[in-house]
């Protein structure tokens, strides 16, 4: 474990880095008497934040990818570093263009020490079955190329009808989704069964996984899976969707990091940083004028990427840099204004909603004929959204996160309790299907959901990306389930 030695030493230099810079500009804005309560509430919770996850690193046992690390940094980039900079201006609603949400609310200090309890519980909450478990169920931290190889033939079927099913989508106007066919000038083709060709096409992270793992075993491999990377992303331009970057980026680095049991994050950070500065723009460009098509036909496609192209050359390279990349970034991280909104405008009139989240997931899970329910989680989210709408939200904010869902659910222990849940239920997926013990099969499938089983967590049980993964999950059990009857009776 000499390599992961070094990666964990290294991931601990660029953490502490962060969390050095962050200190730094929130302490100057204390001696300068700006917004000092609120600066003094961001100091706790980034302690509360990043304290354990620095006991974590030094851990013998770390694993980068393990959930305890990787959510805590994703919840600071949407609650903590993103509201650095909105209290280090001297008037910080005007931070946004738009936004009428008051940062200076007091009530805001509140939500602060009321995060940093939370995450100092889904600390507890992952660390208690982290104990529990340790015994029965010990971390797998590597992946066997000649165990995995042989699948190869079958994932590569499935994976092709995966792209050429989205390729059909974006042919015929619908973009590979279903809710791109919503529109009057888009009809759905009617395809006997195409909501599973919608379910398997959409669970293309597996295979991506898969076929990154494989990629480092040959030369022929790594074609393959650079001819499917080529693919991803186009799908990724074409859609406009920005988090399909991360993802990529996500799933190539756990790949590389579980078949050579380390990852070298100064060389990654080098060729990565240069990467996003001039394809994330360009993605966030023609996410901004894909709304103003009238169709979602391939060619309109087309030639909106050329629109884009020549608006970000003609661009000037700081414009690119405030406008088009760190704007948007700090704008798509401030989640702080959407927990603030629920607490504001909900919690503190008493409203609250109950389990919605729990119970849309066992609404997805389970079939109707088994588990009879009329649950829209639709209907919470155009509540949630016309309040959030009167305060001018971003729309790419406008959705729910697990804080803001919990805070809606339950109000302030709603936000405690669910987050030591997550700690929970998030050290309990990991035990279970990335130990030792655990079939090749569903340790495949849940890797390949890591995903959305970290970063995603973030997102709540009324999102449908983390809702996605666990039906996913769910029915890869099933199908496991009955692959081990079958072939108990028929061996």
């Amino acid at each position: 474990m000499k390599n992961n030695k070094a990666t964990s030493k290294s991931f601990y230099k660029v953490v502490l880095t962060i969390f050095i810079i962050c200190n730094f500009f929130l302490i100057k804005n204390i001696i300068n008497g700006l917004h000092e309560k609120f600066n003094i509430a961001i100091i706790v919770f980034g302690f509360s934040i990043f304290i354990p996850l620095f006991i974590n690193i030094r851990k013998k046992n770390f694993f980068l990818f393990e959930p305890k690390n990787i959510i805590p940094l994703w919840f600071s980039g949407m609650y903590y570093i993103s509201s650095i900079p909105i209290y280090s201006v001297k008037y910080p609603r005007e931070f946004f263009r738009t936004l009428l949400f008051n940062p200076l609310d007091k009530d805001n200090i509140t939500i602060f020490y009321i995060l940093s309890l939370g995450i100092l519980l889904f600390y507890i909450g992952y660390g208690l079955v982290s104990i529990l478990l340790s015994k029965r169920r010990k971390i797998n931290y590597s992946i066997s190329l000649t165990e995995i190889i042989k699948y190869k033939t079958t994932i590569f079927r499935i994976y092709l009808f995966s792209v050429s099913f989205r390729v059909f989508g974006y042919l015929s106007g619908f973009m590979g989704s279903l809710s791109a066919s919503n529109g009057a000038n888009n009809n759905l083709p009617n395809i006997p069964f195409i909501s599973v060709f919608f379910f398997i096409a959409n669970s293309w992270v597996i295979y991506f996984f898969y076929y990154a793992s494989i990629s480092f075993s040959s030369k022929k491999n790594r074609n393959i899976f650079l001819f499917f990377l080529f693919f991803e992303f186009i799908f990724m331009l074409l859609s406009g969707h920005r988090r399909y970057l991360v993802v990529i980026l996500f799933l190539y680095a756990l790949a590389f990091y579980i078949v050579n049991n380390y990852l070298p994050i100064g060389k990654t950070l080098k060729y990565v940083i240069p990467f996003l500065i001039f394809v994330f723009p360009f993605i966030t460009i023609y996410g901004y004028l894909l709304p103003t098509l009238d169709n979602y036909g391939f060619i309109s496609l087309l030639d909106l990427l050329s629109s884009t192209l020549s608006r970000l050359t003609s661009i000037s390279f700081l414009d690119i840099l405030n406008d088009y990349l760190l704007g948007p970034i700090l704008e798509s991280f401030n989640y702080f204004s959407n927990v603030g909104i629920a607490y504001t405008e909900f919690t503190q009139k008493g409203i609250a909603w109950g389990a919605v989240g729990p119970e849309n997931l066992l609404n997805k899970l389970i079939p109707s004929f088994i588990y009879p329910s009329s649950f829209d989680e639709r209907v919470y989210y155009q509540i949630f959204s016309e309040t959030a709408m009167s305060y001018r939200v971003d729309y790419s904010n406008l959705t729910f996160t697990a804080q803001s869902e919990q805070m809606l659910s339950f109000g302030i222990t709603g936000v405690l309790f669910g987050m030591f849940l997550q700690g929970v239920v998030s050290s309990f997926l990991f035990r279970i299907f990335n130990s030792v013990k655990t079939p090749f099969f569903l340790r495949l499938v849940y890797l390949g959901l890591l995903f959305k089983f970290s970063i995603n967590f973030c997102s709540g049980l009324l999102v449908s990306d983390l809702v996605l993964a666990f039906r996913l999950l769910f029915y890869a059990i099933i199908v496991y389930f009955f692959y081990k009857i079958f072939t108990r009776n028929y061996a």
